[in-house]
């Protein structure tokens, strides 16, 4: 029984969560510069994560 989760779960929840934030600031923001910055940290989790659970 594994009643734990696996490192790469929690960066593709982590990558879920950067781009709800991107689009969040994409559409009540004035600014967009942290949107993109949120969306390329969404992008960078969700790599890592897809590397990260081919090597378990």
């Amino acid at each position: 029984m594994k009643n734990f989760k696996k490192p790469s779960d929690y960066m593709y929840l982590s990558a879920a969560a950067f781009y709800f934030a991107s689009l969040t600031s994409f559409v009540f923001a004035k600014n967009n510069t942290m949107g993109f910055m949120w969306l390329c940290l969404g992008s960078c989790f969700l790599c890592l994560a897809s590397v990260n659970s081919k090597k378990q």
